[in-house]
């Protein structure tokens, strides 16, 4: 888990949270770690340290296996300006439903997010460099450019920083999803 320095402390007890409720879940379902493991598509050793300690997860890594449990990780910013959804993020939203690719619905639900937050900023008149200084990054702003350009799997940490540099927070809610199987489970 990489360690990135918070731009507030109530988003790593977000992520723990999170964390603690997946575990109790995985639990819950009488599942062992390399049971879970296996069923979101992970290795044992990463669920078993993110269940452990671990408080800077990939994003996609906490989608798998919120799924592999019948749940699904539900980004929701909330910023202080109320802005209509972002073309691109509206594509997004509709193509996440339209799929039955659980995967597939993750990706979009991801990108249509970070097109919203980037859509925000940009009203807001930040640069990307303003941004980075906000995040204490390199002044170059690779790390944001690339996590607007999504050239890597995004720490959720990422996320959250972005939404306190644009004043606002990300809430990182777990849904239940009523009447499928986990991933991986056979029928």
């Amino acid at each position: 888990m990489t360690r990135i320095e918070d731009l507030h402390a109530d988003d790593r007890e977000a992520r723990t949270k999170l964390r603690l409720q997946l575990r109790d879940l995985r639990r819950q379902a009488g599942h062992t770690v390399a049971e879970a493991a296996h069923r979101a598509g992970i290795t044992p050793s990463t669920l078993s340290l993110y269940e452990r300690r671990g408080d800077n997860p990939h994003v996609v890594n906490v989608q798998r296996n919120a799924r592999s449990l019948n749940h699904r990780l539900v980004l929701r910013p909330d910023l202080p300006h109320n802005l209509p959804t972002h073309p691109t993020a509206a594509i997004l939203h509709d193509l996440a439903e339209q799929t039955t690719e659980p995967h597939l619905q993750d990706v979009y639900h991801r990108s249509a997010v970070l097109s919203d937050l980037v859509a925000y900023r940009r009203w807001l008149g930040i640069t990307a460099r303003e941004m980075s200084a906000a995040w204490g990054t390199r002044p170059d702003a690779t790390a944001v450019a690339g996590l607007e350009a999504e050239v890597k799997e995004p720490l959720l940490a990422s996320y959250q920083r972005y939404a306190r540099a644009l004043g606002g927070v990300l809430h990182l809610d777990l849904e239940p999803i009523p009447n499928e199987q986990p991933e991986g489970a056979t029928p």
